[in-house]
């Protein structure tokens, strides 16, 4: 809503105030659809500061629904979306890394899954060029020693296709790299917005607060840690997460009936 319902009055030099023109517009059109004609107005916007306040009058958007930042639930349904039609090492465990996200958009969230599978495409590539160099040098020693090359069943099996799984490391390492979009100082305006627009529409019953947060906010308030971090296990080896409450039953497969597009991949 932002793109066309600014606050009117700052159109200088903008084609004569067309924006203006086009807010007025728009809120004459608002005004006359009736109860009768079931039409619903939907807008969707991150600049709330900047809309034309005539524009959230009863009968125009004079209901607000405040979307914020994925929780823990979200956060695996984001993980499992982003990941579903790419090979992952059936070790990741998805409630694990949601858990180490508090605070991360879905945008931030796929950005880590993007960046791990470019590792994994990454290290498919090394591991094609490593097997192409060691068959062109066993095929340089053969004609050196004048003995005509051939293929064991081993070195076939090698030149199938090396499929680029997505292993822990590389999410970790990813998620090591990434850094949260929406900064605390966003959230707290976002919420003090949140606040006042429910107080004019009267619906601040149980609205949160900015100080003495009385309802949890994700990205401001810190979700508990569900998983320790392993310690260090005897012998060089590494100690799976531990989780600090079962989680629930997860699917790793494709189901086949999601769209190509969502091939991070592709």
């Amino acid at each position: 809503m932002d793109s066309i319902a600014k606050a009117r009055g700052g159109s200088l030099g903008d084609a004569g105030g067309a924006g203006d023109r086009v807010m007025n517009q728009l809120l004459t059109e608002m005004d006359g659809v009736t109860a009768q004609k079931l039409v619903f107005f939907i807008g969707a916007t991150n600049r709330p500061d900047i809309i034309d306040p005539a524009l959230m009058r009863p009968g125009r958007l004079d209901s607000l629904i405040y979307i914020g930042l994925p929780d823990f639930e979200a956060r695996i349904s984001i993980f499992k979306a982003c990941l579903r039609k790419s090979p992952v090492d059936p070790k990741v465990d998805y409630e694990y890394f949601a858990d180490r996200t508090d605070g991360f958009s879905g945008a931030d969230i796929s950005g880590v899954c993007k960046a791990a599978a470019k590792t994994a495409i990454r290290g498919a590539i090394d591991s094609e060029r490593k097997a192409f160099e060691k068959r062109e040098a066993r095929k340089k020693k053969f004609e050196e020693e004048g003995k005509d090359y051939e293929s064991d069943e081993e070195e076939n099996k090698k030149q199938e296709e090396i499929i680029p799984y997505l292993t822990v490391d590389m999410l970790k390492s990813a998620l090591a790299l990434a850094r949260r979009s929406v900064t605390q100082a966003d959230l707290q305006k976002y919420m003090r917005y949140k606040r006042d627009m429910e107080r004019k529409l009267g619906m601040d019953e149980g609205a949160a607060k900015i100080d003495g947060m009385e309802e949890h906010v994700v990205g401001l308030n810190p979700e508990p840690r569900r998983f320790q971090e392993p310690a260090a296990a005897a012998g060089g080896g590494a100690a799976a997460p531990v989780a600090a409450a079962p989680a629930p039953a997860r699917s790793f497969g494709d189901d086949g009936k999601q769209a190509d597009e969502d091939d991070i991949y592709g």
